[in-house]
């Protein structure tokens, strides 16, 4: 067996053995019970909520107008140019994609903080229903 081969073999064996590490629904090495890593919190989504509103947001709109200004004062300097004509038509385009972006960015945090909302009711509710199903009586014998 030459050396790509046997590299090979090997890395068949590492992704088999991955993937029966990453099986779900198990309780050793993942799903059930295990640490995954995908676990998301209600916090974690308000947080990325926050930075989307109060740190991503206005640093788009920031360097937006930054490349805005130089846009004015490019098609300024090129007054009586067809480049100009062009140019102001590439920053109207600007503008509008950078406005769009701003409205996406804002409609992403409010879904991002409804999906927080509504992991927490989930959660609530299933407490309350796992608790309904301990208080019942099961054929007449009480807890």
């Amino acid at each position: 067996m030459s050396d790509w081969d046997a590299e090979w073999a090997a890395a068949k064996e590492a992704a088999r053995e991955e993937i029966a590490r990453t099986r779900l629904n198990t309780h050793e090495g993942g799903g059930a019970g295990g640490n995954s890593g995908l676990t998301v919190t209600a916090g974690a989504k308000e947080a990325a909520a926050a930075y989307l509103e109060e740190e991503l947001k206005p640093a788009v709109t920031r360097e937006g107008a930054l490349v805005m200004a130089a846009s004015v004062r490019s098609a300024a300097r090129m007054a009586g140019w067809r480049s100009a004509a062009g140019l102001a038509h590439a920053s109207q385009a600007w503008e509008h994609k950078l406005s769009a972006l701003g409205e996406w960015l804002e409609l992403e945090a409010q879904a991002l903080r409804g999906v927080s909302q509504a992991f927490v009711h989930q959660e609530a509710q299933i407490v309350n229903d796992l608790q309904a199903i301990r208080a019942t009586p099961i054929n007449g014998i009480p807890d």
